[in-house]
């Protein structure tokens, strides 16, 4: 039964010029509209709806396929016949809520959306967003949840542009400089060990003396062995001989 009354739309649109007033919301709409830190531009607005056709104005030119109606937890059908006029059916007196992304032209850099007037308009932007230039009819200016907000009456083209963070990119840069600089502060403090060419000097010979000394002790003592060895066996011949001569001659008187 919906379809069929999306079907009709375009055939009630006649009524809408030809019939005032009634079919209309019957609230002015809040309207809401937040840049993004990428400059994108997302319109919501919020409103009472009747029951049956009902037609919305729209403060900015929408990007039609992102355009959603929605009349409490349900999607609704809706008609865009003009660039700023939403026609909508609502079967029962519902709140409706229209989302869409604003067109923004870009030039040189420079963002821009351009505001229709009569309707007031809450305008939310993120840090990262600059506002080059400023509405006129200004209502109020506060801070919400981190991020200015701006209430004002149109018609007026708000133009912006973004933020971009070059610092980070400039530190990276210092770092290796500064890590540069302690390198050649080291290199001065390895050469003072270089006067320590000086414990040379302090090598006392006598170790190597006193070895030689035990060793020459040594060589004396198996020198001395050997000596004593050779004169004892040469005794103990001399001995021998003289006993066996002394033998030989009394036997010979014997005889």
């Amino acid at each position: 039964m919906r379809f069929v009354f999306q079907a009709l739309i375009p055939i009630t649109i006649l009524l809408i010029v030809t019939i005032p007033g009634s079919i209309y919301t019957e609230m002015p709409p809040n309207i809401t509209i937040y840049i993004d830190g990428n400059g994108v531009a997302i319109v919501t607005i919020t409103t009472d709806a009747i029951e049956g056709i009902s037609s919305i104005s729209l403060p900015i030119e929408p990007l039609e396929p992102t355009i959603e109606v929605r009349c409490d937890d349900y999607e609704i059908p809706w008609l865009l016949t003009d660039t700023l006029q939403l026609h909508l059916y609502t079967e029962n007196r519902c709140s409706v809520t229209v989302s869409y992304i604003a067109n923004v032209s870009i030039q040189g850099g420079v963002l821009a959306i351009d505001i229709a007037g009569g309707i007031p308009v809450k305008l939310a932007l993120d840090p990262k967003i600059v506002l080059l230039t400023v509405p006129q009819n200004i209502a109020s200016v506060a801070y919400e949840n981190g991020l200015l907000t701006i209430v004002f009456t149109g018609p007026v083209t708000i133009a912006y542009t973004m933020l971009t963070e070059k610092l980070p990119t400039t530190q990276p840069t210092k770092s290796p400089v500064e890590s540069s600089t302690p390198a050649p502060s080291t290199t001065p403090t390895t050469p003072t060990p270089l006067p320590t060419a000086t414990p040379p000097i302090s090598k006392p010979t006598p170790p190597p003396a006193i070895t030689t000394s035990w060793q020459t002790i040594e060589e004396i003592r198996t020198e001395t062995l050997q000596l004593t060895t050779i004169v004892v066996v040469g005794i103990a011949i001399v001995a021998t001989t003289a006993i066996s001569i002394v033998l030989l001659k009394h036997r010979g008187s014997l005889k």
